[in-house]
């Protein structure tokens, strides 16, 4: 192998913050898939976590040293995805030219019928043209992709390729929505607060119990991505906050793709 792949240098339990048994089930799931080169399929609501599992899952793998390349399929023209993806007369693709290293195809069913063809088809070449074990050639990009749509097991709802579906499908990590795992609230809250108050030079503030009360009522329709939103005001706004500002505030916020890298 090249010598950039490295071993783990992430530790997967403090990536993934939470103790429900949700989350040690999805953290079992991903030291499974940090230690293998198949492609993964990371299915969940919005802003359950999607992206920063993906970079788990790289930064713990033997790829961690080696580029990792994030594609937000659905907001892209598909020419542009096309040039990004696979290149042109006047550059090469990113699925060629980060070779070991690892791309996240978000939203992988935002891709056009025409699009899965062509990743199906470099797919199956790169396949072919993979080194057999142990011949210590190079393993080729790997590739995570997202997906907000349910896994079902009769047909594909993620993909118009049903060939490709069931490839990217190899290793499939499925991430529960924050209602479903109301254990993890409180941990996470204070994974957050803790973050913000540093960042933002205070001292970390913990809500009510009032306030903590209203939290666990709450159904978290941002999931994971509105809960840090709320702990970014509580570290602003102090432990005087109401449950009910604090969730009115976070609830039209738009996505952020920015702080600490965990569920």
């Amino acid at each position: 192998m090249s010598a950039v792949l490295s071993t783990n240098p992430v530790h997967i339990a403090a990536a993934l913050v939470g103790v429900s048994s949700a989350i040690q089930e999805l953290r079992a799931d991903v030291e499974l898939a940090s230690r293998v080169s198949s492609p993964v399929l990371i299915a969940g609501e919005h802003g359950v976590g999607k992206e920063r599992l993906a970079r788990v899952v790289h930064r713990a793998s033997i790829r961690s040293n080696a580029p990792l390349a994030v594609i937000r399929c659905a907001e892209l023209p598909e020419a542009v995805l096309e040039r990004r993806l696979f290149g042109d007369a006047k550059r090469i693709g990113i699925l060629r030219r980060i070779e070991v290293g690892t791309v996240v195809l978000m939203e992988i069913g935002a891709l056009s019928p025409r699009l899965q063809d062509r990743l199906l088809d470099f797919l199956a070449a790169a396949a072919g043209d993979r080194p057999s074990a142990g011949s210590g050639g190079r393993p080729g990009v790997r590739l995570i992709s997202t997906t907000t749509c349910p896994f079902v097991g009769n047909g594909s709802p993620v993909t118009a390729n049903e060939r490709l579906y069931y490839l990217l499908n190899t290793m499939y990590l499925a991430v529960p929505p924050l209602r479903d795992r109301a254990d993890d609230i409180e941990p996470l809250l204070e994974y957050f607060t803790t973050y913000y108050a540093r960042r933002h030079g205070v001292r970390p503030r913990r809500p009510s119990h009032e306030c903590m009360a209203g939290l666990f009522r709450h159904d978290w329709p941002g999931n994971v991505r509105q809960l840090q939103a709320v702990a970014a005001l509580l570290a602003v706004r102090g432990d005087t906050v109401s449950a009910y500002e604090l969730v009115e505030s976070t609830a039209h916020q738009p996505a952020r793709r920015s702080g600490p890298l965990l569920m």
